[in-house]
C-alpha cells in the first residue's frame, strides 16, 4: 500500500539494510509547488460520530486489520461479519443477502486487482 501511494505521488522509496543492524526505509515525495497558505486543521474531539444499524461485510486477509475495522464499526452500532479470503466472501454473500455494504481490501487471494469486486457484483446481481 505504501509503495503504491509513493508511486502514485511520483516519489520513490529508498531501502538500506545491514545484517545485525537493521533496515531503513526512506520515502521521497515531490515537494509541493503550492505556495498558498492553508488554515490549520482543527478536530473537535467531542464530536459524536454518526451511528448505523446496517450489516457490513469486512474483507481483509490480515486478521489484525479486519479486527480493528470490526471493533470500530461494532462500537458505532453496525453489525459486522468478517471474511479473510475471496472464496469465503463469495460464500457469505451467497448464504446471506442481508449484507448492506462490503468493505474490502483491494487484493484478496486467489483473486487479483478488482476481480473480487467483479465476482461480488455477479453474486449480488450487478448492484452498485
Amino acid at each position: 500500500m505504501v509503495y503504491g501511494f509513493v508511486k502514485r505521488s511520483h516519489g520513490y522509496i529508498g531501502v538500506y539494510s545491514e545484517v545485525d543492524v537493521g533496515t531503513t526505509f526512506r520515502m521521497y515525495l515531490p515537494r509541493s509547488v503550492d505556495n498558498s497558505q492553508h488554515a490549520p486543521v482543527t478536530v473537535d474531539v467531542d464530536t459524536v460520530l454518526p451511528r448505523g444499524n446496517e450489516t457490513i461485510l469486512i474483507v481483509d486477509d490480515e486478521l489484525e486489520l479486519a479486527a480493528i475495522a470490526q471493533d470500530i464499526l461494532d462500537n458505532l452500532g453496525y453489525t459486522t461479519i468478517c471474511a479473510h479470503s475471496g472464496p469465503e466472501v463469495l460464500q457469505i454473500l451467497a448464504d446471506n443477502r442481508g449484507i448492506d455494504l462490503v468493505f474490502s481490501d483491494v487484493v484478496m487471494k486467489p483473486y487479483r486487482d478488482i476481480e473480487l469486486a467483479n465476482r461480488v457484483r455477479q453474486v449480488l446481481g450487478n448492484v452498485q
